[in-house]
Formats: C-alpha cells, structure tokens, sequence
C-alpha cells in the first residue's frame, strides 16, 4: 500500500505541474490498457491472437485526441465554474453531460 500511495503522490505532483501533459499520456495508458482488456478478457483473443497494432491505434487515439480535448473541456469547466465546492462540482458535472 505504501508504494501505491507514493504513486499516486508522484502523479499528483507531476499532474500539478504539467497537467495537460499528464491528462494525455493517462488518456492514452488508459486507452491502451482498455483495449488489452477488452481483447484479452472480453474478445478471448489469447496472445497470439493480440492486435498490438490495434491497441497502439488505440493508445493513438487516446494520445492525439481524447486527452487533449477533453483536458481542454474540463479547463474550460473549470474557467466558466471556478471552485471545488459541492454546489461547483454539480454544476460542472450538469454543463459537462449536457453541453459536452
């Protein structure tokens, strides 16, 4: 657990620091680890049957695309309802699924 927790400390110092640098490699770690599940425990695919080429499409995707729009969405969020109240958090939550 204590490394786990240095971690995610180390992430969050490297996102207060760089944050839409880390939004985009998260988004395409994460889209490039989602692809492995689904082709590994979803599709059944074995590791002979892996496309790593569709999985670093995926990881493209994610790194070209997803992270940097919707790290610019939510900095968008975030200028239009500053704060971390409940009252900010809800009202960011109504604009990002009725606007985005």
């Amino acid at each position: 657990m204590a490394a786990a927790a240095a971690a995610w400390r180390a992430y969050q110092r490297l996102m207060a620091r760089r944050p839409a640098s880390v939004q985009v490699l998260t988004a395409g770690t994460l889209m490039g680890v989602g692809d492995v599940i689904s082709q590994q425990l979803v599709e059944r695919r074995g590791l002979e049957g892996h496309s790593g080429r569709r999985t670093l499409r995926m990881m493209g995707i994610g790194l070209c695309f997803v992270g940097p729009v919707i790290g610019s969405w939510y900095r968008v969020l975030e200028r239009m309802v500053p704060g971390a109240t409940r009252t900010a958090a809800f009202q960011k939550m109504l604009l990002d699924q009725g606007g985005f």
